[in-house]
């Protein structure tokens, strides 16, 4: 889902073009979720697109943030490492830097050009 909603921006970051397909109803399923977490970059977490593909599919949307997440943390954190350890779900990685060039990570990280994690490698 996080590529298909990478999508559904106009060309200049903006609204959708005319005639733009509508991508959530065509990636949802029928009583299907659609789940908007939160990003990392620091940017506005905006997204426009056509919801009626999604209400005559009875989906449902979600939203988080971890501001709001407040003492559940801990239990996120437990769970989540268990799901790694358990090899159910995986990070994704948007880029692997090597040590040296850890200030260009840190630049592409602040200019919001990631989705997803950076390794930085010996």
């Amino acid at each position: 889902m996080a590529q298909v909603i990478g999508k559904l921006h106009g060309p200049d970051g903006g609204a959708p073009a005319q005639g733009f397909p509508d991508v959530v109803g065509k990636a949802v399923a029928v009583a299907g979720r659609i789940v908007l977490i939160g990003t990392g970059t620091g940017k506005t977490a905006d997204a426009t697109f056509g919801v009626l593909g999604a209400l005559m599919k009875d989906a449902t949307m979600y939203g988080m943030s971890l501001i709001n997440a407040g003492s559940a943390v801990p239990e996120m954190a437990a769970t989540l490492t268990r799901l790694f350890a358990e090899r159910k779900i995986k990070a994704v990685v948007s880029k692997t830097y090597s040590l040296s060039d850890a200030p260009l990570a840190l630049s592409d990280l602040l200019a919001g050009n990631v989705f997803g994690k950076l390794v930085l490698t010996p």
